[in-house]
Order: C-alpha cells, then structure tokens, then sequence
C-alpha cells in the first residue's frame, strides 16, 4: 500500500517554501502534483527533514467521496496490528475528527479534501514532534470571543505540538508583543507576562493584572530591565531579521555578572522565525547554529511551519 511517493500539506499560498525548501535539500525529488496545499513528489528516499509542511509522510492516493469510508477501512485493516488516527485536513465537518491523544505507536491517516467529490489519503507515524491533530487546532479557531491577533492560534498550535504542559504563575518573556495574541493566551492560563515591544498593547492584556508592558523597542532593551524576573518561557514573533534577533539575546542573557539570571529556570524558547528577502532558506543552518551557542545552552526540538504561519516557521528549544 505505501508507495515512493510523499506528501506534504502546506499552507497553499506559501506552497513555495517548500519547494525551495526541497529543492535545496533533495533536488532529486519530482514533483507529481500540486493542488489546494497538497504536494506530492517521487523520491528514492522517505526519510526527509522538512520545515515547510505541517503534515508529511507516505502517499497511499485519491479517492472519490463514495469510496472513502470503503478506503479508509481498507487502510485500517493493512495496519491493523497499530491504532489508526484520521486527521481531516481543508474540512469544515469537526464531527470527522476523532479527538483522542494517540499514543507513540500510533499512525496518522491524514484526509485531505481537495473538492467536494475527491480526497487524498497519505499516512505517517504519530511523533511528539512531528504531529498536529486538526481538533486541536479547530478548537483554537472556534475561540468566540475577539483576540488580540492570530498570533494566539500559533502559540496554542505550537504548544500542542511540543507536548509540554505550562503552568499557573510561571512567568513568560514575551517579544514583538503587540498587540497581544500571544500574550493573551498566556494570560488566558493564569501565567504572568512581561511583554516587550514599543507598540501598543490590546486592552484585553493592559487590563490583566498578571500583565507587564516595557514600552521600549527590543534593541533599547538592556539586562537591567529583566534582571528582577525570572522566566519560564521566552516566546518571540517580531518583525526583524532573525539573526540580528538573536545578537540581541547574546547581549540580553550572556551577562555572567547578573547575579539574579533571569533564564535560570527556563523551561523553553518558542520563536516565530520570519523568512523575508534578506533572510532565507540559506541562512537557517547559520542561525540555528548562532542559537545553540548562546549561554542559554538550548538544544532545538524541532522546526516546523504551523498551521497558522505565514511566511515562516515555528521554533521550539529547551536548555539542556
């Protein structure tokens, strides 16, 4: 039933990422087929590295709506020694999604509608750091209330994805906060906030008690503004070159001279690394290189495009 053939589901108008992405990773992969943030490529060679695609793995093909409760079946019963999971991707019916918490042995059978008579049905193991379940991040969306900005659905996808479990009263730097998304969430869960932008801030977190707002652009930051915190989780989405964002963590968190270091109990990193002209594909080892030498000591986890992202992806490191 597996084949040579991946698939990967990306957000459609950033389709190109991805196939700058393989094309500089695997230039010997063909592209077989494109359509509505589907991709599909024959390749010699299953075990990829990719960043820009929220689901991948291998291909099982199409079919037609009369079919696909026969074919989903049909997929089951191959691998029936493992728990099957469907994950329904570009469909509105939640009550397709089976909302339970696989475990590591798991498969994924993702479902992507691609119109109203046609599907296409690829499969992939569940990995902590490799899977997200669609009904997570349709809760996100069916949130009723206004939020600060979209900002909010890719920390809570992010979370997911990591499988960490944060906790009332931990405390959150959080940069490039404006006008709140991210902050908000926090707040949402009973954390504490110091947000770190020049920008003004929704009223939903200025009116939080829980909420910190340093008025300043992050290059005005220096250790003397964070030195009487101690965070738990750093988190950052601001629109500057991602090298030069991480320069400024090197002066901010290297100070071997801070007595009260405000990283100490760092439970993580999460940051939104935006590609722009100046910063692309090329550049990422450099930069993934340049954040595991702070003294923060962080190992990466993983990096991967969210749902939710735009042009970029999500970054995930813990200290060692």
């Amino acid at each position: 039933m597996l084949t040579n053939y991946l698939y990967f589901l990306v957000n459609d108008q950033y389709k190109k990422l991805l196939k700058d992405e393989i094309k500089l990773k695997y230039p010997h992969f063909k592209i077989c087929y494109s359509k509505n943030g589907l991709l599909t490529y024959k390749v010699d060679d299953i075990d990829v590295d990719i960043i820009f695609a929220h689901a991948y793995g291998n291909s099982i093909g199409m079919s037609n709506k009369s079919e696909l409760t026969a074919k989903i079946s049909s997929v089951r019963k191959k691998f029936s020694n493992k728990n099957v999971i469907l994950n329904f991707h570009n469909c509105n019916d939640q009550d397709l999604q089976e909302q339970q918490d696989p475990q590591e042995s798991a498969l994924v059978l993702d479902v992507i509608k691609i119109d109203d008579d046609h599907f296409f049905l690829g499969i992939h193991p569940f990995g902590k750091y490799r899977t997200i379940l669609n009904y997570h991040q349709s809760e996100s969306k069916s949130e009723s209330n206004p939020l600060p900005s979209r900002a909010y659905y890719k920390i809570k996808e992010a979370l997911a994805l990591s499988g960490e479990k944060i906790n009332k009263k931990e405390c959150v730097l959080d940069i490039g906060a404006a006008p709140g998304g991210i902050s908000y969430f926090f707040l949402q869960h009973k954390l504490n906030v110091v947000a770190v932008d020049a920008a003004e801030m929704s009223p939903l977190c200025t009116s939080h008690k829980n909420f910190t707002h340093i008025a300043l652009p992050l290059e005005k930051i220096t250790d003397n503004h964070l030195s009487k915190y101690s965070f738990n989780w750093i988190v950052i989405d601001i629109n500057l070159d991602p090298l030069y964002v991480v320069s400024t963590l090197k002066k901010l968190f290297n100070n071997e001279h801070c007595t009260n270091k405000p990283t100490n109990k760092l439970r993580g990193l999460f940051f939104t690394v935006k590609l722009t002209k100046n910063f692309t594909h090329s550049k990422i080892p450099t930069l993934l290189k340049n954040l595991t030498k702070l003294k923060l000591k962080l190992k990466i986890i993983y990096t991967r495009q969210l749902p939710s992202n735009k042009s970029e992806f999500m970054l995930y490191a813990i200290p060692i």
